[in-house]
């Protein structure tokens, strides 16, 4: 290449620093580039792998950074160990996570979609029954953190009604009073738990404050 002929002398002067200059070749992406780049998306497409956690600052990191979308927060909450929850949060529990926890049971549990068909409705409300009664258990064991009773007065509004969702979802899959097992809650526990929420008189479909 032939160095364009200055106009004047200031213009050969401004241009006398990239005489001889030449652009260096462009070079296109490799295919290992490639398929690196394709590696990594699949591996970011890989759901994260929950386990339980030593501490609520644990928990929490994995909560936020892994967490983002409610399928993800509920495979986090199921993995929990419900009878040391008490361990887990020792001081006491913020009151925006358990928005967050209630949110995501109310999604699990009460937020499913009519099929339009019988047998597959069958299918889904045999599924969702043993996860109302499992929510229930998991409100259960918060119950038991400490201040819990102060994390309960600060929680949003729309928690409450919620919580009275769930409960009335799990009292209609509830066994009869004296018939529960395997660590499952009565009709009758339900009802006694749904009291320490605040939620009195609760029937299938609805709860009453």
């Amino acid at each position: 290449l032939k160095p364009v002929k200055p106009c004047s002398a200031e213009s050969r002067d401004i241009s006398r620093p990239f005489d001889q200059f030449v652009l260096p070749k462009y070079e296109p992406a490799t295919d290992s580039v490639d398929r690196h780049s394709t590696r990594k998306v699949e591996h970011d497409a890989e759901p994260p792998a929950f386990s339980q956690p030593s501490s609520s600052h644990e928990f929490l990191r994995t909560w936020r950074r892994s967490c983002r979308a409610q399928a993800e927060r509920l495979r986090y909450l199921r993995v929990l160990d419900i009878d040391t929850l008490p361990m887990l949060f020792r001081t006491e529990m913020d009151p925006l996570l358990l928005d967050a926890f209630v949110d995501t049971l109310h999604v699990a549990v009460c937020e499913r979609e009519p099929s339009g068909d019988g047998s597959a409705e069958a299918a889904a409300i045999a599924q969702q029954a043993p996860l109302a009664l499992w929510a229930v258990r998991l409100l259960a064991g918060l119950a038991r953190v400490n201040r819990f009773d102060a994390t309960l007065n600060f929680a949003a509004g729309p928690t409450t009604d919620k919580l009275k969702r769930i409960f009335a979802a799990a009292a209609s899959h509830a066994p009869a009073e004296g018939v529960a097992g395997n660590g499952e809650l009565d009709a009758a526990a339900v009802a006694a738990l749904a009291s320490k929420f605040g939620i009195r008189d609760v029937v299938e479909g609805r709860g009453m404050v």
